[in-house]
């Protein structure tokens, strides 16, 4: 009796130390996600959106463009966006020949302009505001890609930007100064072991 006893504790020893390294190995394969504070992750999302230049107005025309002198109420280019730009004094108004009328930029508006593709007056640096939550969606060897949700924020925002022509005639600029902190954008990163990329699409066209 005390060998078949022996045999059966030595058997169940055997098969406790066989749960617990099965346990260690699930704990070792476990994907690591990304902290909400990771400041490489942070940097990929600032760059990511702000190239995607939200925080801009286009300029309808090129400077230096005769348009018809009441202008204001042309469609094509947008007069009304013109009328706002003018209003706003990022552009002024310029006697052109027959009795039209161009625009070049002001001093208060050289400060503001981008003259990227497209043209524009932009407003602030966007900036991510709080990493809310990641999900690792994917790992195997030396490759990670995870879902990030994130709030963004618009760093040194000009007087400009909350005339109220201006937020009339760019409505999606307007949108993006009012939903700081608020509205949750959502992208997916990857890494092959140096540092992360964002995937498209972009995260600010929700």
């Amino acid at each position: 009796m005390e060998r078949v006893h022996g045999k059966r504790r030595v058997a169940s020893v055997v098969a406790l130390a066989a749960v617990f390294a099965l346990t260690a190995c699930g704990k070792g394969s476990e994907a690591p996600k990304v902290a909400l504070d990771d400041k490489d992750v942070i940097n990929t999302l600032n760059n990511f959106i702000q190239a995607d230049q939200q925080n801009c107005v286009s300029m309808p025309i090129a400077f230096n463009t005769p348009v018809a002198k009441d202008y204001a109420k042309l469609t094509d280019p947008n007069g009304a966006q013109l009328a706002a730009l003018v209003k706003a004094g990022l552009i002024q108004e310029q006697a052109a020949e027959a009795g039209q009328t161009q625009f070049a930029v002001t001093d208060k508006g050289k400060d503001a302009y981008d003259g990227n593709t497209p043209p524009g007056f932009c407003s602030g640096t966007p900036e991510v505001d709080k990493i809310v939550s990641n999900t690792v969606e994917e790992t195997k060897d030396n490759y990670s890609r995870d879902k990030i949700v994130f709030t963004t924020k618009l760093d040194g925002i000009a007087d400009w930007a909350k005339d109220d022509g201006i937020r009339q005639q760019f409505p999606k600029f307007a949108t993006l100064v009012d939903n700081q902190g608020k509205e949750q954008h959502t992208v997916e990163i990857e890494s092959r072991g140096q540092g992360w990329r964002v995937l498209e699409p972009s995260p600010v066209a929700n």
